[in-house]
This record gives structure tokens, C-alpha cells and sequence, in this order.
């Protein structure tokens, strides 16, 4: 028989001075919403061209902020609904700029915003179109057989397909907050997989 849980010990002073703390954050948290405007909030702003389009999906080549030091373009990849300007919030908070500094010759593949006009489309497409023609557009240009892929979430999975169908055309595959294994249970493989590293140049 369990035994009958302890009662909860609550201050009422230390509650109020809670209580008093949440408010006060409430409302200024209000005040700084009623002043902000759309114009003052601006992601994704690091410097891009648009190199390849088909249907709504575009590649884009960043442009450069340091002298390049990885020979092989990075290619990043996020999933269809989490976009891309995830990766490029704020210039003090974006993974794309701290690549370029680090000479990271980068591009990303915008899927663009999906409608009812896309319900037919299948991962092949997705995978074995859109994506391959990016790599194939960016091999191209550089003269290169192979390239590198940044998986990120959704865009993890995509880019281990892509890369189990053409492993000839990726030099390395790096993943982030993507999930490979899902089989139920301890996800032994997927935890391993996460501590990995994996070096691109």
C-alpha cells in the first residue's frame, strides 16, 4: 500500500514575492511586444544568391565572409517545414555566419512554402530530384564530383537517403538534430550516431 504523499509546504510570502516577480515580467514582456514592429525584426539576413530554381524549390550560394579554407561546398539541407532561416536567426546567433568566418564555401536548398499543389509530391521527389539536381548543379560549378551535405532535422534524413542512393557525389554527411533510428525503445544507434563526428574539407 502506498504511503499517502506529504503535503506541499508553500510560503505564502515566497509565493507572493513568486507571484508578484511573474507579473512584473508579464508586463514588460507586453510592453516590449506593443513597441516592437515587423521592420525591426529581421532574420536570415546574411547575404545569399539565388543560383538554381525549379518548381518552388531554390538554391542558394552565400556569400563569402573570410577567405576560403574548406575546398568542398558545404550544402545545407533542413527539413520542409522547419526552414532554413533557422540556421540564420540573428547575426550574433546564426550557424551560417560562423561557418562563413570559418571559410566555409556554403550553400542552402529553400524548399519553399508547400500548398495543395504539392500534396502529389513524394520523397523521391524531394530526394532524388530536387535535392540531387542541387548537388549536381553545385558540382558543376565547381568542377567537383562530390560534396559536402549539413543535414539539419527533417533535412538529416533527406540528405542519409540521398546519400545511401549516390554515395558517389558526397564527400561527407554531417547530421544535427536529425533522428535516423525509429525503432521503439533505447535508440542505441541514434545516440551513437549524435557523438559522432565527422570532418569536412
Amino acid at each position: 500500500m502506498a504511503e499517502p504523499a506529504s503535503p506541499i509546504n508553500i510560503e505564502p510570502e515566497q509565493a507572493m514575492r513568486e507571484a508578484a516577480s511573474l507579473a512584473d515580467k508579464i508586463a514588460r514582456g507586453t510592453e516590449l511586444f506593443a513597441r516592437l514592429r515587423d521592420e525591426e525584426v529581421a532574420i536570415a539576413t546574411t547575404p545569399k544568391d539565388e543560383v538554381w530554381r525549379q518548381d518552388k524549390v531554390t538554391l542558394h550560394h552565400y556569400r563569402p565572409l573570410a577567405e576560403k579554407k574548406v575546398r568542398t561546398p558545404v550544402l545545407i539541407v533542413y527539413g520542409l517545414i522547419g526552414r532554413y532561416t533557422m540556421a540564420d536567426l540573428q547575426e550574433d546567433r546564426s550557424l551560417v555566419r560562423n561557418l562563413l568566418k570559418l571559410g566555409v564555401d556554403l550553400y542552402v536548398v529553400d524548399w519553399g512554402n508547400p500548398s495543395r499543389a504539392d500534396r502529389w509530391l513524394t520523397l523521391d521527389d524531394y530526394i532524388d530530384g530536387y535535392l540531387r539536381e542541387c548537388v549536381r548543379f553545385i558540382a558543376q560549378q565547381h568542377a567537383i564530383d562530390k560534396v559536402n551535405l549539413l543535414g539539419i532535422c527533417e533535412g538529416g534524413v533527406f540528405t542519409t537517403c540521398y546519400a545511401a542512393l549516390h554515395p558517389d557525389t558526397v564527400k561527407a554527411l554531417v547530421l544535427t538534430r536529425s533522428r535516423i533510428g525509429w525503432a521503439t525503445g533505447s535508440s542505441t544507434s541514434g545516440r551513437a550516431a549524435s557523438r559522432r563526428r565527422t570532418s569536412i574539407g
